[in-house]
């Protein structure tokens, strides 16, 4: 052999060793659906009225929303109070708080795979063979998906909303959101799980009633803290990449995508029936807010549910009721590009909640 050989195989060993050291030593965290097949709408329905939720899908190909693709492929009900979704490897996962069960689905047929029950489900990530989901009875279950089988769960405090994975850690927001009367006083964090032990390791202050969670390209993590939904305004938080937290900007809704964090901030007028919504784009790299893009001039919907970022194209995409504090109307996705112009608008289910990317 000669002696460039030798090299060569010397620095292939060090590096195959240096991967292996990575493997033990960073948790593979799931990037989301790219978006290029299309978008699952998961619409709540309405749990006080009878009214299950529902699965809606655009196809980005011919660019048309279709209503109902849970049940007109497996001919049952979606089921009660649809959270949060996600695509990992060949499956769909749609948390149902109602249901107490988290759906198994292929996103290409929308068959159900299977059904894993597991206590009122709300957000639900993946990363490194595991699907997790926090469970507002006070725990995060982990859930093997090669078994397809709860195979854990850590407590982390009084009523968990959602997560993001950052490195190896699982961060998750504790709202302790039926504590209205004591001021939410065992929530008012966001739990650290180690996911190579799967414990608990700290707790990070944050503000008041936190609950949905974004995270950006640069590892920042952004918390929507919503206040007492009176005399506490609420407002978004971030988590940097030592875990220091400290309030970011007003809003209430947040979606972030590479060096930008999408923020709406609703407020409702109840006795007028009027929600006014102010829209707001942040560079999270230089943490300035950016004053000229164009969505900030674009017509924003009605009254906001919810902010997605296609990650693929960096579409923004904003579900909302279509009428304001109507929960028992069909609603609607607006699509804005990624410069901030209008695209389009569609027709939704009722409540639409969230988006998921496939």
């Amino acid at each position: 052999m000669s002696k460039l050989s030798l090299l060569l195989l010397a620095a292939f060993g060090l590096l195959a060793f240096q991967a292996c050291d990575d493997v033990e030593e960073i948790v593979e965290e799931v990037q989301p659906g790219k978006g290029v097949r299309g978008a699952y709408i998961l619409n709540q329905g309405n749990s006080y009225s009878g009214l299950d939720g529902t699965l809606s899908f655009l196809d980005f190909e011919t660019y048309g929303m279709t209503h109902n693709v849970f049940s007109a492929a497996n001919r049952q009900s979606l089921g009660e109070g649809p959270q949060d979704g996600v695509v990992y490897g060949s499956k769909l996962y749609v948390s149902m708080n109602g249901s107490q069960l988290v759906w198994v689905i292929d996103p290409s047929t929308r068959k159900v795979v299977k059904q894993i029950p597991t206590a009122y489900p709300q957000g639900i990530k993946a990363a490194g063979g595991a699907v997790y989901v926090a469970n507002n009875d006070g725990f995060v279950s982990k859930i093997d998906t090669a078994s397809l089988t709860v195979v854990g769960k850590v407590a982390v405090g009084p009523n968990p909303v959602d997560m993001e994975v950052r490195g190896q850690y699982l961060y998750t927001s504790v709202s302790d959101g039926y504590n209205y009367n004591n001021g939410y006083v065992n929530g008012l964090k966001v739990a650290k799980v180690d996911l190579r032990s799967f414990a608990k390791v700290s707790d990070i202050t944050v503000g008041l009633n936190p609950g949905k969670m974004t995270q950006d390209g640069n590892g920042n993590l952004f918390v929507v803290c919503n206040g007492n939904y009176s005399s506490v305004a609420p407002a978004i938080w971030r988590i940097d990449a030592r875990d220091h937290a400290a309030t970011y900007c007003p809003g209430n809704i947040a979606a972030a995508h590479g060096d930008q964090l999408f923020v709406l901030t609703t407020q409702t007028d109840w006795l007028a029936k009027t929600v006014t919504v102010t829209p707001a784009v942040w560079n999270t790299k230089h943490h300035e807010e950016q004053k000229d893009h164009a969505w900030l001039k674009a017509s924003m919907p009605v009254d906001p549910v919810a902010l997605a970022v296609q990650p693929s194209t960096g579409q923004i995409y904003a579900t909302s009721r279509s009428r304001v504090s109507d929960y028992t109307a069909p609603g609607t996705l607006t699509v804005y590009e990624r410069t901030g112009t209008f695209r389009n608008t569609f027709a939704t289910g009722i409540e639409p909640y969230a988006v998921v990317f496939f």
